[in-house]
């Protein structure tokens, strides 16, 4: 029989002390449908069903509630042992957390944190930031989507709303109509944020222009490095209002909602965390951070 993870066991106990799904993923942390796919995944994995229907409530068969109360009696010791263990760690201060995130994300934040105990900051973009908390080598991360994952807490932090830069030395004056903006645009030099700049395709497509027919002369991994481009007359760019850093001689055209709605980002840990005293103070620490971009 193979392994079997804590966290499904957990769910479990929780559904058999509360009777109810919507309560017990409550109690979890969790959505519905997440805690629906974890006893799933333990009823997969057992050698027989531990549930069964009456009428249209799920409730435990023989083995589930033999499963269930010899459960019961080995994670009480158990219980003892985290409770200790939570009481050792309450103490923000004396915390080490691990925080991961895109560099240009740490550099709107990492100056400006309170937090009290010690932080190390790890540059990571969104895949590997969610590996690293699935298998233990970070505590927490930034990213932009929601993890596809039942094993990781998502809660949102900040939004992105986008622009478009344009050096003045390109286009004295832009068009008032959006259909001839884009007709000069497509000409100029384009500098791209990644290739495929999946924000500026995602935006030239909602105003009936190819990607791959832009003049892309310039890509970077860094919004500051675009700025820094656009501000140089080498191209013009869509980039994140909350870049600053853009000057005088650049036009700055806002994004409307309906053609690309706000980048949402979230803060992701593991589950078990959630009551943990560094991570309360730290997400009140990043809202006062972020609070004009909610």
């Amino acid at each position: 029989m193979p392994k079997i993870p804590v966290y499904l066991i957990e769910a479990f106990i929780t559904f058999c002390q509360t009777q109810n799904i919507q309560a017990a993923a409550i109690k979890l942390g969790i959505s519905q449908p997440a805690l629906s796919k974890q006893l799933m995944a333990l009823e997969q994995m057992l050698p027989q069903p531990i549930f069964t229907f009456q009428g249209r409530k799920k409730v435990l068969t023989a083995f589930g509630e033999d499963l269930q109360m010899q459960l019961q009696e080995r994670l009480m010791g158990l219980q003892e042992i985290i409770e200790q263990a939570t009481l050792n760690h309450s103490d923000p201060s004396k915390s080490f957390v691990r925080i991961a995130s895109r560099r240009e994300i740490l550099d709107r934040f990492a100056d400006r944190l309170k937090f009290p105990g010690a932080i190390q900051f790890i540059e990571s973009s969104n895949t590997p930031t969610i590996a690293g908390i699935l298998n233990r080598t970070l505590d927490f991360g930034i990213v932009h989507q929601v993890p596809d994952s039942s094993e990781l807490v998502a809660r949102p932090l900040f939004k992105d709303h986008f622009m478009l830069v344009i050096p003045k030395r390109m286009m004295k004056t832009p068009p008032a109509k959006t259909k001839d903006l884009w007709n000069e645009l497509s000409r100029l030099p384009c500098i791209c944020y990644k290739k495929p700049d999946e924000i500026l395709e995602q935006i030239s497509a909602a105003n009936d222009v190819s990607f791959k027919n832009l003049n892309v002369v310039r890509v970077t991994a860094n919004y500051l490095s675009v700025a820094k481009l656009v501000n140089a007359g080498i191209g013009w760019s869509a980039i994140p209002t909350h870049v600053s850093t853009i000057s005088s001689n650049v036009h700055i055209i806002p994004v409307p909602l309906k053609t690309f709605p706000p980048r949402q980002f979230y803060g992701v840990f593991r589950p078990e965390l959630k009551n943990a005293a560094w991570l309360r103070l730290l997400f009140s620490d990043l809202n006062s951070c972020f609070e004009d971009q909610k």
